[in-house]
């Protein structure tokens, strides 16, 4: 039977059957590989924006809100804990490193600084006294000499810069030269040659124009280092702060926007988690504030006396230096006068620096002996001056250098005393940097724990408000 009506004509009905047969021929037509790729793609795409859509108009919803604002608080808060580790972890490695090398370094260029000076001035006490403790003198002058040697030896090591190993450089250049200039000047002494104290001279222009300023360059950059490290160290962990303190915030608005929304009172997980946060904040912050106390106010107040000190130590070798040398030359007592006024004076505001910082006090007892010990020397020095001013030789090397009340005597306790306060203003030092290293420890793991505890809080606290919808 044709399946169209007789009533239509024959050319119509042709025409009908090769439309027909034209419309039902594209399902004959096999699908090319483009056209499948195309239709994967789609279908790909699709998929992720259905879900997207179906996220969206979720998250337009009483339940989706809570979802979204819990997800976001959860981000916040983890962030918060992950950042103050990694910067704690940051920390610890700085103070760390400032304790075991850039510290110890500091103090070799210290050791090196006043190891040299000490050396010229043993140099030039052995050679006025050479004739009654040669082995004694020689001993003491080698000793400090090879303190020099390798104390510059750990400075190169942990040199920065070039400027601090051109300055090592030189010492280690000129410090032969010097020992050379003084083993001259004691052969030259011992077989009665004049020209021995010429020598000795020149050995100590040597010292003061060459070796002590490049010691003293290579002292203050080392120190002037270990100061902006400690600076560093006091600046607060402001991304952590902040990212916390964001996440309390967030928090305490979540939490009434669930009140108001849901008209119950608070919600007790995130109370738990705001009491969290707050402690990980309180942790923090107060870990901050013992670093900065530690670094900024103690350990500088600290590091000024410790620079003070040695550069008063300095000042009082080289002062005991020309005193010994005016008297080598039998002469020059104005000139070695004027120097030990200036170098006492430094001193004595060395010693009331010390006294008036926030040092530990078993110093103090040693900060009155070496003001007694400056003044005693004060007034046998003015009593060698004035011998060596009436030409009285045998009452001049008396003074200076017989055992008992002379001014060799109140040197050697004044530079005991000395070095007994710039061991104590770096033993403070060290101790600061100790606490600041302390305040960090369990900071950033506690905070992370803290944080992990408040988003569990969270979750726990925000669940039966969604059973309720879902």
């Amino acid at each position: 039977m044709h399946p169209y009506p007789r009533s239509f004509p024959a050319t119509t009905l042709k025409r009908m059957a090769r439309i027909e047969g034209a419309d039902d021929s594209w399902l004959d037509v096999p699908r090319t590989a483009a056209v499948r790729r195309r239709d994967k793609i789609l279908a790909w795409i699709g998929q992720p924006i259905q879900w997207f859509s179906s996220a969206a108009e979720f998250s337009r919803t009483t339940p989706g809100i809570m979802v979204v604002a819990t997800l976001l608080i959860s981000i916040l808060v983890l962030l918060g804990g992950v950042v103050t580790l990694n910067s704690t972890t940051d920390r610890r490695a700085a103070y760390q490193e400032l304790a075991q090398t850039a510290e110890p370094a500091s103090y070799s260029a210290h050791n090196m600084y006043t190891s040299l000076a000490l050396t010229d001035t043993l140099a030039v006490t052995g050679l006025a006294e050479f004739s009654s403790s040669s082995r004694d003198v020689k001993t003491a002058y080698v000793d400090p000499l090879n303190k020099a040697t390798l104390a510059g030896t750990e400075t190169a090591a942990n040199a920065t810069g070039p400027g601090e190993l051109a300055a090592v450089a030189r010492v280690n250049q000129n410090l032969p030269t010097y020992a050379g200039l003084v083993m001259t000047a004691r052969m030259n002494v011992r077989a009665g040659n004049p020209i021995g104290s010429a020598y000795m001279a020149q050995a100590n222009s040597l010292m003061r124009e060459q070796l002590l300023p490049a010691a003293g360059e290579v002292f203050t950059s080392s120190t002037q280092r270990v100061q902006r490290q400690l600076t560093d160290l006091t600046k607060p962990q402001w991304w952590s702060i902040g990212l916390l303190g964001l996440s309390f915030v967030g928090l305490v608005l979540v939490q009434l926007w669930l009140a108001r929304r849901t008209r119950r009172r608070l919600n007790a997980g995130f109370l738990t988690a705001n009491v969290l946060v707050a402690l990980a904040l309180v942790w923090l912050g107060g870990g901050n504030v013992v670093a900065w106390r530690a670094a900024s106010v103690g350990a500088q107040e600290a590091a000024a006396p410790y620079t003070a000190l040695t550069d008063a130590r300095i000042e009082a070798q080289q002062a005991r230096t020309a005193e010994t040398l005016a008297l080598v030359r039998r002469g020059a007592g104005n000139e070695a006068s004027i120097s030990f006024t200036e170098a006492t004076d430094q001193v004595d505001a060395a010693i009331t620096q010390f006294d008036h910082s926030r040092l530990n006090t078993p110093g103090r007892d040693e900060a009155a002996a070496a003001r007694a010990a400056l003044y005693y020397w004060e007034s046998v020095h003015d009593d060698f001056v004035a011998a060596l001013e009436r030409g009285d030789y045998e009452a001049s090397t008396r003074l200076a250098l017989a055992p008992g009340n002379s001014t060799g005597e109140a040197f050697t306790a004044l530079d005991s005393s000395l070095t007994t306060l710039i061991d104590a203003s770096r033993a403070g030092t060290r101790s600061y940097i100790s606490q600041g290293f302390r305040s960090t420890t369990g900071t950033g793991l506690g905070v992370l724990s803290l944080s992990l505890l408040a988003i569990v809080a969270v979750w726990l606290g925000i669940r039966p408000r969604l059973q309720e919808y879902l």
